[in-house]
Protein backbone atom coordinates (compact mmCIF):
# COMPACT_ATOMS: atom_id res chain seq x y z
CA UNK A 1 0.00 0.00 0.00
CA UNK A 2 1.55 3.78 -0.91
CA UNK A 3 2.52 5.93 1.90
CA UNK A 4 -0.18 7.52 3.55
CA UNK A 5 -0.35 11.41 1.97
CA UNK A 6 -3.18 12.72 4.75
CA UNK A 7 -2.86 12.11 8.91
CA UNK A 8 -5.48 10.75 10.93
CA UNK A 9 -9.42 11.58 10.16
CA UNK A 10 -10.46 14.48 12.65
CA UNK A 11 -14.43 13.79 13.34
CA UNK A 12 -16.44 16.64 13.58
CA UNK A 13 -20.11 16.72 14.80
CA UNK A 14 -21.38 20.42 13.84
CA UNK A 15 -24.78 21.74 15.44
CA UNK A 16 -26.77 23.37 12.62
CA UNK A 17 -30.40 24.74 13.18
CA UNK A 18 -32.25 24.04 10.14
CA UNK A 19 -35.28 25.91 11.29
CA UNK A 20 -38.67 25.39 12.59
CA UNK A 21 -40.18 22.79 13.94
CA UNK A 22 -36.81 20.93 13.86
CA UNK A 23 -34.74 22.39 16.27
CA UNK A 24 -31.17 22.01 16.81
CA UNK A 25 -29.57 19.29 14.97
CA UNK A 26 -26.20 18.02 14.25
CA UNK A 27 -23.90 17.13 11.47
CA UNK A 28 -21.36 14.46 11.46
CA UNK A 29 -17.93 14.68 9.36
CA UNK A 30 -14.53 14.64 8.69
CA UNK A 31 -11.59 16.30 8.62
CA UNK A 32 -8.51 15.46 7.07
CA UNK A 33 -5.41 17.64 6.37
CA UNK A 34 -2.14 16.98 4.22
CA UNK A 35 0.96 15.90 5.87
CA UNK A 36 3.97 18.46 6.01
CA UNK A 37 2.38 21.54 6.24
CA UNK A 38 -0.70 23.92 5.54
CA UNK A 39 -3.38 23.12 3.56
CA UNK A 40 -3.67 25.80 0.57
CA UNK A 41 -7.46 24.91 -0.29
CA UNK A 42 -10.21 23.56 2.20
CA UNK A 43 -12.46 21.04 -0.15
CA UNK A 44 -16.18 20.26 1.72
CA UNK A 45 -17.35 17.40 0.13
CA UNK A 46 -21.07 16.18 0.02
CA UNK A 47 -22.63 12.64 -0.50
CA UNK A 48 -24.51 11.59 -2.95
CA UNK A 49 -28.08 9.71 -2.22
CA UNK A 50 -27.23 6.14 -0.26
CA UNK A 51 -23.60 7.32 0.96
CA UNK A 52 -21.79 8.85 3.48
CA UNK A 53 -18.87 11.26 2.78
CA UNK A 54 -16.29 8.84 4.44
CA UNK A 55 -18.21 6.01 1.98
CA UNK A 56 -17.80 7.67 -0.92
CA UNK A 57 -14.51 9.97 -0.60
CA UNK A 58 -12.37 7.95 1.50
CA UNK A 59 -13.60 4.77 -0.03
CA UNK A 60 -11.73 1.60 1.03
CA UNK A 61 -11.56 -2.04 0.03
CA UNK A 62 -10.12 -5.10 1.93
CA UNK A 63 -6.99 -5.89 0.35
CA UNK A 64 -6.90 -2.89 -2.41
CA UNK A 65 -5.43 1.00 -2.46
CA UNK A 66 -5.96 3.59 -4.20
CA UNK A 67 -9.57 4.09 -3.90
CA UNK A 68 -9.86 7.25 -0.99
CA UNK A 69 -10.31 10.93 -3.16
CA UNK A 70 -9.27 12.01 -0.16
CA UNK A 71 -5.63 10.41 -0.44
CA UNK A 72 -5.84 11.94 -3.93
CA UNK A 73 -6.72 15.79 -2.55
CA UNK A 74 -4.63 15.83 0.37
CA UNK A 75 -1.30 14.59 -1.66
CA UNK A 76 -2.56 17.82 -3.85
CA UNK A 77 -2.26 19.90 -0.35
CA UNK A 78 -5.95 20.16 0.33
CA UNK A 79 -7.83 19.71 3.01
CA UNK A 80 -10.92 17.36 3.06
CA UNK A 81 -14.05 18.46 5.32
CA UNK A 82 -16.32 15.77 4.46
CA UNK A 83 -20.14 15.95 5.41
CA UNK A 84 -23.40 14.56 6.26
CA UNK A 85 -26.37 15.59 5.21
CA UNK A 86 -29.12 15.65 7.54
CA UNK A 87 -30.83 12.26 7.54
CA UNK A 88 -27.56 10.44 6.69
CA UNK A 89 -25.17 8.07 8.31
CA UNK A 90 -24.77 9.22 11.99
CA UNK A 91 -26.35 13.03 11.25
CA UNK A 92 -29.66 13.65 12.91
CA UNK A 93 -32.66 13.11 11.12
CA UNK A 94 -35.09 15.56 11.84
CA UNK A 95 -38.96 15.18 11.92
CA UNK A 96 -41.17 15.62 9.78
CA UNK A 97 -39.20 14.24 7.29
CA UNK A 98 -41.76 15.37 4.73
CA UNK A 99 -40.50 19.07 5.89
CA UNK A 100 -36.97 18.80 5.06
CA UNK A 101 -36.13 19.68 1.35
CA UNK A 102 -33.56 20.34 -0.63
CA UNK A 103 -33.51 24.05 0.62
CA UNK A 104 -33.33 23.03 4.19
CA UNK A 105 -30.94 20.50 3.43
CA UNK A 106 -28.61 23.05 1.71
CA UNK A 107 -29.17 25.55 4.41
CA UNK A 108 -27.81 23.49 7.07
CA UNK A 109 -24.69 22.19 4.88
CA UNK A 110 -23.97 26.28 4.72
CA UNK A 111 -24.33 27.07 8.04
CA UNK A 112 -22.17 23.92 8.93
CA UNK A 113 -19.70 25.11 6.36
CA UNK A 114 -19.50 28.67 8.31
CA UNK A 115 -19.07 26.56 11.29
CA UNK A 116 -15.63 24.94 9.89
CA UNK A 117 -14.41 28.16 8.14
CA UNK A 118 -14.71 29.99 11.45
CA UNK A 119 -13.06 27.24 13.48
CA UNK A 120 -10.18 26.88 10.93
CA UNK A 121 -9.39 31.30 11.32
CA UNK A 122 -9.50 30.68 14.58
CA UNK A 123 -7.45 27.65 15.06
CA UNK A 124 -9.81 25.83 17.01
CA UNK A 125 -10.98 23.33 13.94
CA UNK A 126 -7.88 20.27 14.32
CA UNK A 127 -5.91 20.26 17.60
CA UNK A 128 -2.29 21.43 16.47
CA UNK A 129 -3.73 23.68 13.09
CA UNK A 130 -2.54 27.06 13.36
CA UNK A 131 -5.19 30.20 12.15
CA UNK A 132 -5.93 29.74 8.70
CA UNK A 133 -7.76 31.73 6.02
CA UNK A 134 -8.11 29.75 2.79
CA UNK A 135 -10.49 29.37 -0.46
CA UNK A 136 -13.12 27.17 0.31
CA UNK A 137 -14.67 25.13 -2.79
CA UNK A 138 -17.60 22.92 -2.54
CA UNK A 139 -17.37 18.95 -3.85
CA UNK A 140 -20.35 17.04 -4.87
CA UNK A 141 -21.12 14.10 -6.05
CA UNK A 142 -24.70 13.36 -7.33
CA UNK A 143 -27.44 14.53 -4.64
CA UNK A 144 -24.33 15.84 -3.14
CA UNK A 145 -23.67 17.68 -6.18
CA UNK A 146 -27.44 18.58 -6.62
CA UNK A 147 -27.10 20.07 -3.17
CA UNK A 148 -24.34 21.78 -3.53
CA UNK A 149 -25.99 23.55 -6.23
CA UNK A 150 -28.93 24.64 -4.44
CA UNK A 151 -26.41 25.80 -1.60
CA UNK A 152 -24.27 27.94 -3.52
CA UNK A 153 -26.94 29.62 -5.10
CA UNK A 154 -28.93 29.91 -1.99
CA UNK A 155 -26.17 31.06 0.14
CA UNK A 156 -22.56 32.01 -2.02
CA UNK A 157 -20.46 29.10 0.43
CA UNK A 158 -17.79 28.68 -1.95
CA UNK A 159 -14.92 30.23 -4.02
CA UNK A 160 -16.22 27.01 -6.37
CA UNK A 161 -17.90 24.00 -7.34
CA UNK A 162 -16.65 20.87 -8.15
CA UNK A 163 -19.98 19.12 -9.39
CA UNK A 164 -19.82 15.26 -10.09
CA UNK A 165 -22.69 13.12 -12.34
CA UNK A 166 -25.46 15.70 -11.60
CA UNK A 167 -27.51 17.23 -14.27
CA UNK A 168 -28.85 20.52 -14.06
CA UNK A 169 -32.32 19.54 -16.11
CA UNK A 170 -32.89 15.99 -16.12
CA UNK A 171 -35.04 14.49 -13.50
CA UNK A 172 -35.46 11.30 -13.06
CA UNK A 173 -38.17 9.20 -14.53
CA UNK A 174 -38.21 11.80 -17.37
CA UNK A 175 -37.21 9.34 -20.25
CA UNK A 176 -40.42 7.56 -19.81
CA UNK A 177 -42.33 10.61 -19.66
CA UNK A 178 -45.28 10.88 -17.08
CA UNK A 179 -49.28 10.29 -17.44
CA UNK A 180 -51.93 12.46 -18.52
CA UNK A 181 -52.01 14.73 -15.38
CA UNK A 182 -49.05 13.66 -13.39
CA UNK A 183 -46.63 16.48 -12.63
CA UNK A 184 -42.99 16.25 -12.60
CA UNK A 185 -42.46 15.87 -9.27
CA UNK A 186 -44.88 13.03 -8.85
CA UNK A 187 -43.16 11.01 -11.52
CA UNK A 188 -39.99 11.51 -10.20
CA UNK A 189 -41.41 10.31 -6.95
CA UNK A 190 -42.48 7.28 -8.56
CA UNK A 191 -39.00 6.76 -9.83
CA UNK A 192 -37.23 6.73 -6.57
CA UNK A 193 -39.85 4.68 -5.12
CA UNK A 194 -39.11 2.08 -7.94
CA UNK A 195 -35.08 2.25 -5.95
CA UNK A 196 -36.51 2.02 -2.61
CA UNK A 197 -36.51 -0.79 0.19
CA UNK A 198 -40.52 -0.55 0.71
CA UNK A 199 -40.52 -0.95 4.39
CA UNK A 200 -38.12 2.44 4.80
CA UNK A 201 -40.48 4.54 2.71
CA UNK A 202 -42.75 5.93 4.32
CA UNK A 203 -40.41 6.98 7.30
CA UNK A 204 -39.08 9.78 5.05
CA UNK A 205 -35.72 8.27 4.92
CA UNK A 206 -35.15 5.58 2.97
CA UNK A 207 -32.64 2.61 2.12
CA UNK A 208 -31.82 2.46 -1.72
CA UNK A 209 -31.65 -0.67 -3.17
CA UNK A 210 -28.30 -0.86 -4.88
CA UNK A 211 -29.10 -3.94 -7.14
CA UNK A 212 -31.65 -1.57 -9.11
CA UNK A 213 -29.26 0.46 -9.37
CA UNK A 214 -26.32 -1.09 -10.42
CA UNK A 215 -25.98 -0.40 -14.46
CA UNK A 216 -25.97 3.10 -13.67
CA UNK A 217 -23.13 3.16 -10.75
CA UNK A 218 -20.26 1.07 -12.50
CA UNK A 219 -19.17 -0.11 -15.55
CA UNK A 220 -18.69 -4.19 -16.14
CA UNK A 221 -14.83 -3.66 -15.18
CA UNK A 222 -15.58 -2.26 -11.67
CA UNK A 223 -14.32 -5.84 -9.72
CA UNK A 224 -16.88 -7.49 -7.69
CA UNK A 225 -15.15 -7.27 -4.56
CA UNK A 226 -15.46 -3.29 -4.78
CA UNK A 227 -18.91 -3.68 -5.77
CA UNK A 228 -19.35 -5.73 -2.60
CA UNK A 229 -17.68 -3.11 -0.38
CA UNK A 230 -19.54 -0.31 -1.97
CA UNK A 231 -22.82 -1.83 -1.11
CA UNK A 232 -22.24 -3.01 2.44
CA UNK A 233 -21.60 0.82 3.18
CA UNK A 234 -24.89 2.23 1.77
CA UNK A 235 -27.15 4.61 4.11
CA UNK A 236 -30.53 6.28 4.04
CA UNK A 237 -31.96 9.25 2.03
CA UNK A 238 -33.86 12.30 2.61
CA UNK A 239 -36.74 11.37 0.93
CA UNK A 240 -38.19 14.77 0.35
CA UNK A 241 -34.52 16.41 -0.68
CA UNK A 242 -34.58 13.35 -3.21
CA UNK A 243 -37.70 13.89 -4.80
CA UNK A 244 -36.78 17.75 -4.87
CA UNK A 245 -33.59 17.45 -6.47
CA UNK A 246 -34.56 14.76 -8.91
CA UNK A 247 -37.75 16.55 -10.09
CA UNK A 248 -36.97 17.80 -13.39
CA UNK A 249 -36.41 21.55 -14.02
CA UNK A 250 -35.90 21.96 -10.00
CA UNK A 251 -32.27 22.53 -10.74
CA UNK A 252 -32.45 24.86 -13.31
CA UNK A 253 -32.51 28.13 -11.77
CA UNK A 254 -29.96 27.13 -8.85
CA UNK A 255 -27.68 26.56 -11.73
CA UNK A 256 -27.96 29.71 -13.23
CA UNK A 257 -27.46 31.67 -9.85
CA UNK A 258 -24.11 29.81 -9.69
CA UNK A 259 -21.56 32.62 -10.49
CA UNK A 260 -18.34 31.07 -9.11
CA UNK A 261 -15.67 28.74 -11.37
CA UNK A 262 -17.48 25.59 -11.61
CA UNK A 263 -15.75 22.12 -12.81
CA UNK A 264 -18.75 19.39 -14.19
CA UNK A 265 -17.63 16.28 -14.52
CA UNK A 266 -19.71 13.00 -16.01
CA UNK A 267 -18.70 9.47 -16.30
CA UNK A 268 -19.78 7.80 -19.95
CA UNK A 269 -22.79 6.61 -18.41
CA UNK A 270 -24.29 8.77 -16.26
CA UNK A 271 -27.31 10.93 -15.26
CA UNK A 272 -26.96 13.84 -18.12
CA UNK A 273 -28.70 13.51 -21.13
CA UNK A 274 -26.30 15.91 -22.89
CA UNK A 275 -23.30 16.75 -21.13
CA UNK A 276 -21.71 19.21 -23.51
CA UNK A 277 -25.05 20.95 -23.02
CA UNK A 278 -24.89 21.46 -19.32
CA UNK A 279 -22.57 24.65 -19.98
CA UNK A 280 -25.76 26.29 -21.39
CA UNK A 281 -27.59 26.13 -17.69
CA UNK A 282 -24.65 28.05 -15.60
CA UNK A 283 -25.50 31.47 -17.20
CA UNK A 284 -23.64 33.24 -14.50
CA UNK A 285 -20.46 31.26 -14.45
CA UNK A 286 -17.81 33.00 -16.66
CA UNK A 287 -15.27 30.13 -15.72
CA UNK A 288 -17.30 27.22 -16.46
CA UNK A 289 -15.08 23.58 -17.46
CA UNK A 290 -16.70 19.86 -18.61
CA UNK A 291 -14.70 16.69 -17.73
CA UNK A 292 -16.66 13.63 -19.59
CA UNK A 293 -14.64 10.62 -17.79
CA UNK A 294 -13.72 7.40 -20.07
CA UNK A 295 -14.40 4.17 -18.84
CA UNK A 296 -16.55 5.62 -15.84
CA UNK A 297 -20.44 5.52 -14.34
CA UNK A 298 -21.88 7.41 -12.22
CA UNK A 299 -20.16 6.09 -9.41
CA UNK A 300 -16.38 7.63 -10.36
CA UNK A 301 -14.66 6.91 -7.18
CA UNK A 302 -14.94 3.19 -8.03
CA UNK A 303 -14.43 3.70 -11.55
CA UNK A 304 -11.25 1.90 -13.32
CA UNK A 305 -10.16 5.82 -14.22
CA UNK A 306 -11.28 7.48 -11.10
CA UNK A 307 -7.41 8.65 -10.70
CA UNK A 308 -7.94 10.81 -14.16
CA UNK A 309 -10.81 12.69 -12.58
CA UNK A 310 -9.13 13.08 -9.23
CA UNK A 311 -6.16 14.58 -10.77
CA UNK A 312 -8.03 16.78 -13.12
CA UNK A 313 -9.92 18.12 -9.93
CA UNK A 314 -6.81 18.96 -8.16
CA UNK A 315 -5.26 20.33 -11.03
CA UNK A 316 -8.45 22.68 -11.54
CA UNK A 317 -7.74 24.16 -7.89
CA UNK A 318 -4.82 25.74 -8.73
CA UNK A 319 -7.00 28.56 -9.68
CA UNK A 320 -7.66 29.88 -6.46
CA UNK A 321 -3.89 29.59 -5.59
Amino acid sequence: MPEATSGPRHGLRIPVEPGEPFGRCTIDGFVALPQGGLPRLVAVCLPGGGYTAAGYYDFAVAGESGYSMVEALTAEGIAVVGLDHLGVGESTRPQPAALLGAEGLAAANHAAVLWVVDRLARGELVPGLAPLAVPVIGVGHSMGAALTMVQQANHASYDGVVLLGMTAVAGLGAEHGGEAGTSARDTAERALRAVAAEETWESGYFAPLRSRTQQLFYLDDVPANVIAADTAGATTVPRAAATDISTRGFLVPHAGRIAVPALVAFGEVDLSPDPHGEAAFYGRCDDFTLVCLPGAAHCHNMATTRHRLWRRVAAWTRLFG
